[in-house]
This record gives structure tokens, sequence and C-alpha cells, in this order.
């Protein structure tokens, strides 16, 4: 695992490591090419990992009021 890349690029997740744990790999090993604009991805080890991150709306500019109101959809994916 590269460590400095693994508390840069995880920096704001908060994790949880089973086996070798979380790891960030700057070429794909063992699947298909990055899509074009993805530098690098997350990849886990053999035991259970997990990982969440918090995102703030209202730092991000929605406000209270558009969240209850309007309640937008937020649509997250993982690649």
């Amino acid at each position: 695992m590269h460590t400095f890349l693994f508390v840069e690029k995880l920096k704001h997740w908060t994790v949880i490591n089973g086996g070798d744990g979380w790891a960030v790999e700057q070429e794909p090993n063992g699947c298909e090419p990055f899509p074009k604009g993805y530098p690098s991805c997350f990849v886990s080890s053999y035991g259970k990992c997990s990982a969440e991150q918090q995102i703030d709306l209202r730092a991000v500019g929605l406000t209270q009021k558009v969240m209850d109101e309007v309640n937008p959809v937020i649509t997250i994916s993982d690649w």
C-alpha cells in the first residue's frame, strides 16, 4: 500500500480496515483500464472494509429551505 496516497486520498473519509485495509491504485490491477479522466481508484482488501463520508450540504450552498421544501434528488455513484 502507498501510505502517502492513502492518507491524502482518504483524508475526508471514515474507514474501517480489514485484512490489508484500503489503498489507492494509480494503475488498475486485475481489471479493465480506468476511464479517461480517472487517474486512480480506491481498492479494498480481502477482509471486510468499509468507508463513509459525510457531506455538509449547507457548506456547499444548499439552503435549509431548499432541502426541506424542494427535497432535491441526490445521486451518489461508486465506480
